[in-house]
């Protein structure tokens, strides 16, 4: 019996012997692969690798594996708490100089409808960003001021932005804002893993990305609430496609008790939207991309307020 034991240890061994030789091997040639690239054509290849691995990536080299992102030291390496960016108030005096944009079309998908009602769909009081690499400096900071407006909105919530050339795994909760596709597009609310806000060459990068990011918290338009018949029309004849018609329709998210023209989520008025006469009060620009109104920044706070927020002090 000792002799047949030893033998099945000694076949057992030169097994795992042969494997571990063929994983070298295998690794071997990998790397030569990698290695034979040239300057960042080799480094990407390797970026590749490590972002499959659940690596952070910066500038395509790795940054150690995200089982450590509940280090606070390790996090800080890969995002940062939005800070006001420094053009913050030109940009915004800019924004509001534009004229308002009646032809702005988005897409959001029909599967993700009412959110809000959907408590799985909230996020946890935090929110963090990957600004794509394909924006530019003056872009990226247009982005950030976005941001910043809304994290003035919710005290309580933190947005979280990577550092510029970070890109996350997709297995982790993220929201990345890219210029891959055309058109404005976000999810509604928190999805799993990764998640997109897609903004076009089109979309304005301060009051549409605040629109989209809106979206990806929870939030649909301020004209599909179940009253807006009283104070809008909208000629369906006008309207030729399926994702058009999913803008418009009605939602089942609540909202507060007054209708908001002025709200950064209602469309602007366009052969499909018109008011009802005498409804619009003075004042209200709808379709404007400028800044949050009052009934916004109050929803936004009704559905993460400060008294459940784990990041809430009182003072």
């Amino acid at each position: 019996m000792i002799g047949q034991r030893g033998a099945v240890f000694v076949d057992l061994h030169m097994v795992a012997m042969s494997q571990k030789l063929a994983l070298f091997i295998v690794s071997a040639f990998f790397v030569g692969i990698v290695s034979s690239g040239k300057g960042g054509q080799g480094r990407e290849r390797r970026s590749l690798v490590h972002y499959a691995q659940g690596d952070a990536i910066q500038d395509g080299r790795p940054m150690g594996s995200l089982m450590k992102m509940g280090n606070s030291e390790h996090e800080e390496k890969l995002a940062e708490l939005i800070k006001k960016p420094k053009h913050y108030e030109e940009i915004v005096a800019k924004e509001k100089a534009k004229p308002i944009v009646t032809d702005f079309v988005e897409s959001v998908a029909p599967s993700t409808r009412g959110a809000t009602t959907d408590l799985s769909k909230k996020w946890d009081y935090k929110m963090t960003i990957v600004i794509a690499p394909e924006f530019s400096d003056e872009a990226r900071e247009m982005l950030l001021s976005a941001i910043y407006t809304l994290s003035e909105a919710l005290k309580c919530f933190q947005f979280y932005v990577t550092r510029k050339g970070v890109t996350l795994p997709s297995r982790k909760d993220h929201l990345v804002i890219s210029r891959d596709r055309d058109g404005c597009l976000s999810m509604l609310g928190k999805q799993s893993g990764q998640q997109f806000v897609f903004l076009g060459e089109r979309c304005n990068l301060y009051g549409t990305a605040i629109h989209e990011i809106i979206h990806a918290l929870g939030f649909y338009h301020e004209h599909t609430r179940p009253d807006r018949d009283n104070y809008v029309t909208v000629d369906w004849s006008q309207i030729k496609t399926a994702n058009g018609k999913l803008q418009f329709k009605i939602s089942d998210q609540n909202y507060p008790k007054e209708y908001d023209f002025d709200s950064l989520m209602h469309y602007p008025f366009s052969p499909i939207l018109q008011p009802l006469p005498g409804k619009v009060p003075p004042g209200a620009r709808p379709g404007q991309r400028d800044h949050l109104s009052k009934n916004d920044i109050m929803q936004l706070q009704a559905l993460y307020p400060c008294s459940n927020s784990p990041f809430y002090r009182k003072k």
